[in-house]
């Protein structure tokens, strides 16, 4: 079992060494405990180093190539334990994994994700959900989309269809792929050149995870088109009062450029994830939440996972039940997984503009998406 000299992290960093080492001598903590405060130093160095070294990067590609995706553990633990120390290790601790992802990757990087998908299911069965990202019409469009993943797992021969055709990646037409690629501002060409090792996420991934573990998937956890539009209709208010003004349309991939929205998904599906495990404490099981979101999505969740926690013991009157789960990140990450996306894949080609009858029609130009803005589209 790991001692924390310090429940505060900021505390912890702001202590020197030499008193931490003291403070271990003093306080008889065993070994074990004072070469875990010694990784969790290390961790933290790791972590400030590699937050440096980004700033430094020259696009938000080269920081998916270094970083690639940390799939970090979240475990929720009974605020106050009773009974002997064989007795409280004993009690269910739920926890939350979260695996950054993109909406265009390696074949080899999604089948890591269902791998620890599937074996996750196998050992938790019905106390493992997955919530999706992904924004429906309505209540109503959900509803409908959650049973036709029901439909896939009822139905074997579906499901074996559906695995083929994810791998053949024939679950949708060409010009529906286009037209994804048009929406993520991806090259069709280049993607189509290249399907034998990278995939959309809609044409092998969802589909596998909908064949796979499909009675686990949520789909209500992320904003519906009626939260957007009222969320909207507050943002034309704010720049309309800072004299600037929106768009006339606003397409589905564009919605992350709008601060109020990202966060309220964030938020949206971190308070999900925290009433789940919350729920299995007070029953006693040890179930998992995973959370497969775009990559530019995650470090927020996990903020929003701790910040929630914060704000439901701050507004809970004294005197009242105070929350019945602490949150807390786990030591080592679970894993570490290169997404497998080559740069020439983040150059797009610009339409050729309409030529004039007596000039002759532009030169084909290249240009690279070297924003987080632009490459939050993928994530």
């Amino acid at each position: 079992m790991n001692y924390n000299l310090s429940h505060d992290a900021d505390a912890r960093r702001r202590m020197p060494f030499r008193l931490l080492y003291t403070a271990a001598v003093r306080s008889f903590l065993p070994l074990q405990a004072y070469r875990s405060t010694l990784r969790i130093k290390e961790r933290e160095k790791e972590r400030s180093m590699l937050f440096r070294r980004t700033r430094l990067l020259r696009s938000a590609y080269e920081e998916l190539l270094v970083v690639g995706s940390r799939w970090t553990r979240i475990t929720a633990k009974p605020v106050a334990t009773e009974g002997p120390p064989h007795v409280q290790a004993s009690l269910a601790q739920p926890c939350i994994t979260v695996i950054p992802t993109l909406h265009v990757a390696s074949i080899a990087f999604y089948d890591k994700v269902l791998e620890y998908m599937d074996n996750a299911v196998r050992r938790r069965h019905s106390d493992c959900v997955i919530l999706l990202e992904g924004i429906c019409d309505s209540g109503a469009a959900e509803a409908d989309q959650l049973e036709e993943y029901q439909k896939i797992m009822a139905d074997a021969s579906l499901r074996e269809t559906m695995l083929q055709r994810a791998q053949d990646n024939t679950v949708h037409s060409r010009e529906v792929i286009r037209d994804i690629c048009l929406e993520l501002a991806l090259d069709y060409d280049t993607v189509m050149a290249q399907e034998d090792t990278i995939r959309l996420q809609e044409c092998y991934l969802k589909p596998k995870m909908a064949a796979i573990c499909g009675l686990n998937l949520r789909n209500n956890c992320d904003a519906d088109m009626k939260e957007v539009q009222q969320l909207l209709k507050e943002e034309v208010s704010r720049i309309t009062a800072a004299g600037d003004t929106m768009p006339t349309s606003v397409s589905v991939s564009d919605l992350g450029r709008f601060p109020i929205i990202r966060k309220f998904r964030e938020r949206k599906v971190a308070e999900a994830a925290r009433r789940q495990c919350e729920q299995w404490l007070e029953q006693e099981i040890e179930g998992e939440v995973i959370v497969p979101w775009g990559y530019f999505h995650t470090e927020a969740i996990i903020h929003y996972i701790f910040e929630g926690g914060k704000a439901v013991a701050a507004a809970t009157p004294q005197g009242a039940k105070k929350p019945a789960a602490v949150f807390a990140e786990d030591d080592e990450l679970v894993a570490k997984v290169s997404f497998g996306v080559p740069r020439e894949l983040f150059v797009v080609k610009q339409e050729k503009p309409a030529a004039e009858p007596a000039s002759p029609p532009p030169a084909e130009k290249e240009t690279k998406r070297n924003s987080d803005d632009d490459l939050s589209t993928l994530s």
